[in-house]
């Protein structure tokens, strides 16, 4: 269990939004559990009426740490796809395609 996952966690909670976010990170629901195991003994989360909330505590930390979390790097966002690409032609170059291929 990483700190980045707890704080992962802990956001999920904070904006009651779905753990599907922590299942594409890699997490397996036993994973999952654990972790709120570990956040309930630390007092970052408590049960009530059925649901999880942040305590003071657990709200202090996810604002403390929440820059673990976001991803900056916009180059991670979206792969590059470099099978594709198609490479740099000489500004001479003229292009005359097969006849054989060209279909109308």
């Amino acid at each position: 269990m990483t700190e980045k996952k707890k704080i992962l966690l802990l956001d999920i909670i904070d904006r009651k939004a779905n753990i599907k976010l922590m299942i594409h990170e890699g997490s397996s629901f036993k994973e999952i559990s654990q972790i709120l195991e570990a956040l309930e003994k630390e007092a970052y989360i408590e049960y009530q009426n059925q649901k999880i909330r942040l305590t003071q505590k657990g709200s202090n930390y996810l604002n403390e740490s929440k820059n673990l979390i976001k991803k900056r790097d916009k180059e991670t966002w979206i792969e590059p796809e470099s099978k594709n690409k198609i490479p740099k032609l000489e500004k001479g170059f003229i292009f005359l395609p097969n006849q054989n291929e060209i279909h109308f």
